[in-house]
């Protein structure tokens, strides 16, 4: 009885086994070849079939037909505070030294009915305020306005938006970024970079510095590192190469080491890349037509813009509490390496004492090293004409 049975499970199994193969040779006879789509007229030059080319082809939209831009699109190309650059195409950079983290794509697309984007982002340049306004002038959430340009989108959608950003006065702009990247050394987020390229300004002319930055009145902010070192463990690059003092020549000797790293080594950091490299690059500007190319502002113009952009779309505009300011930073204990444009110039020009000559010497390593940015960008930057660079 149990050999019936297990006889009839057999054919049973058999069966069903015969079945599935028939089926699968029906699959087979009507299915198609893996990559091959010659037969079939619409996916014949699809590119991102099967992975035939990334996303990231140098195609430049260009080359292609440019839809016409929206009317707030059409209304902010008229704008009276665009600033006029010089043609990207015709700068020339050494790669080799563009050795920081880029900003790719760099794009934030906020406003999809009006095919209006901000970007190209520029580190140092108001990107992380200009963000918060836009969002607070068209009442916007980061899901529905604010969602970054993917690098798999076709680069063909590019075509559809009107870019805008900000850049700012060169030599202003490096000082942030020279900023920053002390903010970074001090709270011990930069020790990776240092040994990574061998930089060497952190460890002279060296600075009081501060145990701890704050973030608001009272309230300390300290780095993974100083939180949970032990009592006797010891920052990794500590400034010992000097004694330490808190004077203008130890000041401006500190800067003067750091734009010998930049000359030495590259632009090791996005806060200091020059604009006009970092514009250059983006895609934004490299696949868009002459015509069509991104508006560019200066800082001081947010508001502005953000106002009219906000008035077009909304019928309103940013209330005086939300608007831009300034950042102002001052040379103080806690932060005793800032120096500002206007200061150096000012330490420049006082005579030929020490300080003098280290703030002459600053300042033709800056307009030697952000050269393009003072031929590209339209601001006045006369001290730079004085070296034989200019």
């Amino acid at each position: 009885m149990v050999s019936q049975h297990l006889l009839l499970l057999l054919v049973f199994i058999g069966a069903a086994f015969y079945v599935y193969l028939l089926a699968l040779l029906q699959l087979q006879h009507y299915a198609l070849p893996p990559t091959s789509y010659a037969h079939i007229p619409h996916l014949q030059h699809d590119p991102y079939l099967d992975g035939g080319v990334s996303s990231s082809s140098t195609a430049r939209t260009g080359d292609r037909p440019h839809p016409a831009p929206t009317a707030i699109g059409t209304l902010l190309r008229n704008h009276p505070k665009i600033l006029n650059i010089c043609n990207l195409q015709t700068l020339e950079f050494d790669e080799t030294k563009m050795i920081g983290k880029k900003e790719r794509p760099g794009l934030e697309i906020f406003n999809h009915t009006s095919k209006l984007a901000y970007g190209p982002k520029i580190t140092k340049t108001g990107s992380t305020s200009a963000v918060i306004l836009l969002r607070k002038a068209l009442n916007a959430t980061h899901q529905d306005k604010f969602n970054k340009y993917s690098q798999r989108n076709e680069f063909e959608n590019l075509g559809q938006y009107t870019f805008f950003g900000f850049v700012r006065h060169p030599m202003e702009r490096f000082l942030a970024g020279f900023h920053q990247v002390e903010v970074f050394w001090t709270m011990e987020w930069f020790n990776g970079d240092i040994k990574r390229h061998g930089l060497q300004w952190w460890n002279q002319s060296c600075l009081p510095m501060p145990t701890n930055l704050t973030k608001g009145k009272g309230k300390r902010r300290k780095s993974w590192h100083q939180k949970n070192r032990t009592k006797t463990a010891v920052r990794l690059h500590p400034c010992t190469g000097s004694e330490i003092r808190n004077d203008d020549a130890t000041r401006l000797g500190r800067l003067n080491a750091f734009l010998d790293d930049i000359a030495t080594v590259g632009y090791f950091d996005k806060h200091i890349m020059p604009i006009t490299y970092q514009l250059s690059i983006n895609r934004a500007f490299t696949e868009s037509s002459e015509e069509f190319q991104p508006l560019v502002f200066d800082i001081k113009s947010m508001n502005d813009v953000i106002d009219f952009i906000a008035k077009q779309e909304t019928g309103d505009v940013l209330r005086n509490g939300d608007k831009n300011t300034n950042m102002k930073r001052k040379g103080d204990e806690r932060q005793p390496w800032v120096i500002k444009w206007s200061e150096l110039k000012e330490m420049a020009s006082s005579g030929g004492d020490r300080e003098a000559q280290l703030a002459q010497n600053a300042i033709e390593k800056m307009c030697s090293l952000y050269e393009t940015d003072v031929r590209c960008l339209p601001y006045d930057v006369p001290e730079c004409k004085n070296f034989s660079v200019f």
